[in-house]
C-alpha cells in the first residue's frame, strides 16, 4: 500500500503479485492491484483484476464502485452507471460512489438524479460519527480509485 500512496505503481503491483500468489482467494488484493495498473494506464489488466476481485466476492461494493468509476473516467457512461448501482446497493452509505453516480446522472441529463445522490452523500457525510470510522465504510487498508494519489496515463 505505501508504494501506491508514493506513486511507485511497479513496487505495488509486485507487492500485490506476491500478495495473491500468497493469497489467491483474497479479493482486496486484486482490487488494490487493479488501482495500480489504472494509474499504470493498464485498462485491460485493471478490469481483469476488478472482475477477479468481483467473482472472488460478488458483494465486494469497493470493486464496483472502483470499475464504475474508471467506467465513468473512459466517458463510458452505461457500464459506469451499472456498477456504481451495484455499489451503492451493496453498501449504501459508500459517499464516493454516490457523488460519481450523480457525476454520471449530469452527463446523461438526469439532473434530479444526480442532485438527490449529491445531497444524500452530503448527508451521509455529515451523519454523526462519520469522522470517526474510516470514510471508506470500515475497509481500513483497502483501496479506492478516489483515494490514491498518482497520475493516469491512459
Amino acid at each position: 500500500l505505501a508504494y501506491g500512496n508514493e506513486g511507485d505503481m511497479d513496487s505495488a503491483i509486485s507487492d500485490y503479485n506476491e500478495a495473491i500468489r500468497l493469497n489467491p482467494k483474497d479479493e482486496h488484493y486484486f482490487n488494490s492491484r487493479g488501482i495500480a495498473y489504472y494509474f499504470k494506464g493498464n485498462y485491460d489488466a485493471m478490469m481483469e483484476d476488478f472482475e477477479a476481485a468481483i467473482k472472488l466476492n460478488p458483494r465486494y461494493a469497493l470493486a464496483y464502485a472502483n470499475r464504475g468509476e474508471a467506467h465513468m473516467n473512459d466517458g463510458l457512461f452505461p457500464q459506469a452507471l451499472t456498477d456504481l448501482n451495484k455499489a451503492i446497493s451493496l453498501d449504501p452509505a459508500n459517499v464516493e460512489a454516490l457523488r460519481n453516480r450523480g457525476k454520471v446522472q449530469l452527463q446523461i441529463g438526469d439532473r434530479e438524479g444526480a442532485t438527490d445522490d449529491f445531497r444524500r452523500a452530503d448527508r451521509i457525510e455529515r451523519s454523526p460519527g462519520r469522522n470517526m470510522r474510516n470514510p471508506n465504510g470500515g475497509r481500513q487498508g483497502f483501496r479506492s480509485l478516489h483515494g490514491v494519489s498518482g497520475s493516469r496515463s491512459m
